[in-house]
């Protein structure tokens, strides 16, 4: 078990086990329910807080100085669009985790 494992993955991950489970009939319309219904509601916290983040970081970094305030306010924005393309992320690995479809990367 990894030690920086977060488990907030696991409810959506048990999800998916158990409507994996419910039976053969219309799974994939299931899941594929399921998934979009993630998607959206993850996207629907996180936009408008990467909105905020990106309008407000110069006041946001002030906190930290007006000098620091000048110099990160792009990388912050940067982050907070990152951050919309974690959120991808984190659905689809959660989805492979819980069909154990998850390989190991062998380098």
């Amino acid at each position: 078990m990894n030690p920086f494992h977060i488990k907030a993955p696991s409810l959506l991950q048990k999800a998916i086990k158990v409507l994996y489970a419910n039976g053969q009939g219309g799974k994939v319309d299931v899941e594929r329910t399921q998934i979009t219904k993630a998607l959206k509601q993850i996207y629907l916290l996180a936009v408008p807080a990467a909105l905020v983040l990106w309008t407000a970081a110069p006041l946001v970094l002030r906190l930290y100085g007006p000098q620091y305030a000048a110099n990160a306010t792009t990388c912050l924005r940067f982050l907070a669009i990152g951050t919309l393309f974690s959120c991808a992320n984190y659905v689809s690995d959660t989805v492979l985790l819980a069909f154990n479809k998850v390989h190991p990367l062998h380098l």
